[in-house]
C-alpha cells in the first residue's frame, strides 16, 4: 500500500510539474541548491572598478566627464588588467578632448563597451569613436516573473545586428576557445556571488597609483554601483534581500563562465528517475528508522519546501520595498506621478523603474547639454565646499577648476570683479540651502570699452582743451586788436603750431584705436631692422647735433622681421626722440640692433634722469606722464609704440635707474 500511495503521489507531483504549477517551488528549490553549492568559491580572475557613493562624493555627480572615465581605463591597464569592460553607455559624443582621451584609452588594449536594445527595437551602441558595434556587447539579463535574474542569452539580435552577452564576450578574452551559440540561454551559478567580487573604488584610481595587486591579470569591469544609479538585479546567490548592481552581476557571471559554472536544466527522464529514487530513499530511511513503521514522507518533504517558499516570499517583499524606495526617489526627483496605481508586482516595478531611470537620464542629459552650451560659467557647491557642478565655460574662464573659497570671498553674496589671467570676470554668488551657486561672466571686452570711453573723454576734456583754448585765444587777439604785420605773422604761426599739434594728437589717438581693434591695414613686408634704424637715425641726427648730443650705433646683423615699415619707423622715432629729449645737452644716446635666438632686438639707452620704479608699470598707458616731467607731450607716444610692437607679435620692456638713465628694449620675431 505504501508503494502504491507513493506512486500516486509521484504521478500527481509530476503532472503538476509538467503543467507548470510547481514552477515557483522549482525556482525556489533551484535557487536554494545554488546557494548551498559552491559556497567556498571566493576568487576569480575578474574585478570591478566601481563608481560608488564615496567616489561620487569625492569626484562629483554623474555623469562623469569622459576624461575621468579615460583616466580609470588607463589606470586599470597600468595596474595590469588583462582587458577592460566598460559597463557604461557611451552613445552620444561629448567634449572633443575628453572623447579623444577615452577613445585612446579604450583602443590601447583589449576592451569591450556596453550596448543595449532601445524601446523602439534598435541598438543603443557605443559611439564610433569608442569602437561602435565592433567593441560592443549587450548587457541584458533575463528576469523571471518573480523578479530574480537567472539567465543570460548568449547573443541578442536587433535591427539586423547580433551582439554577444557582455559576460560571455569578456570571458572569451581569457578563453578564446569558448563557443558562442546564437540565442542559447546560459544559466550561471553566480559563484563567487556578486558581493565577493574584488572591488576597487574609482576615486582610488583617480587619486593615485592603481592597486596593482588587485587588478593584475584580471578582467576589469568599470561601472556604477552608487545608490539609486544604474541597473540592480536580484540573483540566486545574493546573500541578502537587496539587489546587486548590474556591473557586479556581469562580473559574477563572467567568473562562472570561466570556471565552467553553468547550470544545465535536467531532462524529463532525469527528473522522473531522480525524484523516484529520492522518494524511495527517504521512505526506506524513514521505515528503517521507525522499525518498519511507515512514516508519512510527504510532510517530511514538504517542510523544507515550505521553508524555502517562505524565505523566497520574505526576499520578494524586501525586493519590493527596495523597489518602492527607488521608485519614490525617482518620482520625487522628476516631480511626476505614475499614471494609475503604482505597480505592485516585482516585474512591473522594475519596468517602471527602468522607465523612470530613462527619464532621469534624459533630464540630466538636457541639463548637461544646456550647461555645456552656456557662454557664462556656472558653479554649484554643497555645504562642505565640494563642487557639485562646474560647466566647461566656468573652467575655461577661471583657467582651471574654480575654488569655492575664492568664489565666496570674491562675491560674498553680491557681484564683484575678479582678475584672471588674460581676462576680467564678473562673479555673482548666491547662497542656496544645500550650498551655493556662482555665475561667472567674462566682462573683459566691456571693461576695455569702458576704459576707451574714459580715454576719449579725457582726450576731449583735457588733452584737446589746451590747444583749442590757445587757438581760440590767439584768434580772439587777431579779431579784437589791430596788430602789426610782424605780430600778425607771429600769432598766425602760433595758431598753425597749435593746430598741427592738435591734429597730430588726434591722429595718434586714432592710430591707437585702429591698432587696438586690429583694424590696421598697412601691408607687411620683410624688413631689415638695422637698415630701417640707420635711415631713421640720419633724420633724427640733426636734432642731436643741434644740442651737441651724440648718437652711437651698434647695428649688428639680425633676421628680417615682417612688419609695416611705417609703423616700425614710428616706434624708432618715438624711442630715440624721447631719449634725446630727456638727455642733457652733450649727452650720448646709444642705439643697438642685434640677434637673440631667432628674434631681432632693438635697444635705445639714454643717460637722462631715469624713471621712478613706481611709474614704470604705467609707462605704456595712454595719456600717462611721469610725475614731475616738465617736457611737453600728450602721453600717447609710448602707448603707440607698445601697440605697434604687440600688433607685430613682439614685446617692449624698460629698465631704468633714477639718476643714471633708461633703456628700452624691443624684441620682434624674426622671419624664418
Amino acid at each position: 500500500m505504501a508503494g502504491e500511495a507513493l506512486q500516486h503521489v509521484e504521478v500527481v507531483v509530476h503532472a503538476l510539474w509538467l503543467a507548470g504549477a510547481l514552477e515557483p517551488v522549482d525556482r525556489a528549490a533551484g535557487d536554494l541548491a545554488m546557494r548551498m553549492i559552491g559556497r567556498g568559491v571566493t576568487t576569480a580572475p575578474v574585478a570591478v572598478v566601481e563608481i560608488d557613493d564615496a567616489s561620487i562624493a569625492g569626484v562629483g555627480p554623474l555623469p562623469w566627464p569622459r576624461s575621468s572615465i579615460a583616466a580609470i581605463v588607463t589606470a586599470s591597464r597600468d595596474a595590469g588588467a588583462a582587458a577592460v569592460i566598460v559597463d557604461l553607455l557611451l552613445t552620444d559624443p561629448g567634449p572633443e578632448e575628453g572623447d579623444r582621451d577615452l577613445a585612446t584609452a579604450i583602443g590601447a588594449g583589449p576592451a569591450i563597451v556596453a550596448a543595449a536594445i532601445a524601446p523602439d527595437g534598435g541598438w543603443v551602441l557605443p559611439h564610433a569613436r569608442f569602437g561602435g558595434a565592433a567593441r560592443a556587447a549587450h548587457v541584458h539579463v533575463e528576469v523571471a516573473a518573480d523578479g530574480v535574474a537567472r539567465t543570460i542569452v548568449a547573443t541578442k539580435q536587433a535591427a539586423g545586428l547580433s551582439l554577444p552577452a557582455i559576460s560571455l564576450a569578456a570571458a572569451r578574452v581569457l578563453r578564446p576557445d569558448l563557443e558562442i551559440r546564437p540565442g542559447l540561454p546560459l544559466r550561471p551559478d553566480f559563484r563567487p556571488d556578486p558581493s565577493r567580487i574584488v572591488r576597487v573604488p574609482a576615486a582610488g584610481l583617480l587619486g593615485g597609483p592603481g592597486p596593482a595587486g588587485s587588478l593584475a591579470g584580471r578582467l576589469v569591469f568599470v561601472g556604477v554601483t552608487a545608490t539609486g544609479a544604474g541597473d540592480r538585479l536580484v540573483v540566486p546567490t545574493d546573500p541578502g534581500p537587496a539587489p546587486s548592481p548590474g556591473v557586479l552581476v556581469h562580473a559574477s557571471a563572467t567568473a562562472s563562465i570561466l570556471r565552467g559554472g553553468l547550470v544545465r536544466p535536467a531532462g524529463i527522464g532525469w527528473v522522473l528517475g531522480g525524484s523516484l529514487l529520492a522518494a524511495l530513499g527517504a521512505s526506506s530511511f524513514a521505515m528503517m528508522a521507525a522499525g518498519r513503521l511507515l512514516l508519512p514522507v510527504a510532510p517530511l518533504a514538504l517542510a523544507p519546501v515550505i521553508a524555502v517558499v517562505l524565505r523566497e516570499a520574505a526576499e520578494s517583499r524586501a525586493t519590493r520595498r527596495e523597489s518602492a524606495v527607488l521608485l519614490e526617489s525617482l518620482l520625487a526627483h522628476l516631480r511626476a506621478e505614475l499614471p494609475g496605481r503604482p505597480p505592485t508586482s516585482a516585474v512591473a516595478s522594475l519596468e517602471a523603474l527602468r522607465e523612470l531611470q530613462a527619464a532621469v537620464l534624459r533630464e540630466d542629459g538636457a541639463r548637461r547639454a544646456l550647461l555645456d552650451a552656456m557662454a557664462d560659467g556656472v558653479v554649484m557647491w554643497d555645504r562642505q565646499g565640494v563642487v557639485l557642478i562646474a560647466n566647461p565655460a566656468a573652467r575655461r574662464l577661471w583657467g582651471g577648476d574654480p575654488a569655492v573659497a575664492d568664489l565666496e570671498a570674491a562675491a560674498a553674496g553680491r557681484s564683484a570683479f575678479v582678475q584672471r589671467p588674460g581676462r576680467e570676470l564678473a562673479v555673482s554668488a548666491v547662497d542656496l540651502e544645500p550650498g551655493g551657486l556662482a555665475i561667472l561672466r567674462d566682462v573683459t571686452a566691456e571693461r576695455e570699452l569702458e576704459r576707451r570711453r574714459r580715454d576719449m573723454q579725457r582726450l576731449v576734456s583735457h588733452e584737446l582743451k589746451t590747444p583749442l583754448a590757445s587757438i581760440a585765444g590767439l584768434g580772439e587777439t587777431m579779431e579784437r586788436f589791430e596788430l602789426a604785420r610782424d605780430e600778425q605773422r607771429r600769432v598766425a604761426a602760433l595758431i598753425r603750431t597749435e593746430s598741427t599739434r592738435l591734429g597730430a594728437m588726434v591722429a595718434t589717438f586714432l592710430d591707437l584705436e585702429r591698432l587696438g581693434s586690429g583694424g590696421w591695414e598697412l601691408p607687411e613686408d620683410p624688413v631689415d631692422l638695422a637698415t630701417l634704424v640707420a635711415e631713421r637715425l640720419e633724420v633724427l641726427g640733426e636734432t642731436a647735433r643741434s644740442r651737441g648730443q651724440r648718437v652711437s650705433r651698434r647695428l649688428g646683423a639680425c633676421p628680417p622681421v615682417r612688419v609695416s615699415p611705417i609703423l616700425l619707423a614710428r616706434v624708432v622715432d618715438n624711442l630715440v626722440g624721447n631719449a634725446l629729449a630727456y638727455s642733457p645737452d652733450g649727452a650720448e644716446v646709444e642705439v643697438g640692433v642685434a640677434r637673440a635666438d631667432d628674434d631681432a632686438v632693438l635697444t635705445v639707452a639714454d643717460h637722462g634722469p631715469g624713471i621712478p620704479a613706481e611709474a614704470i608699470p604705467h609707462l605704456f598707458e595712454r595719456f600717462y606722464r611721469v610725475p614731475g616731467t616738465a617736457r611737453p607731450g600728450s602721453g600717447l607716444g609710448l602707448a603707440v609704440a607698445h601697440e605697434v610692437v604687440t600688433w607685430h607679435g613682439g614685446c617692449i620692456t624698460v629698465d631704468s635707474t633714477v639718476g643714471r638713465g633708461t633703456t628700452f628694449t624691443v624684441r620682434l620675431p624674426g622671419e624664418v
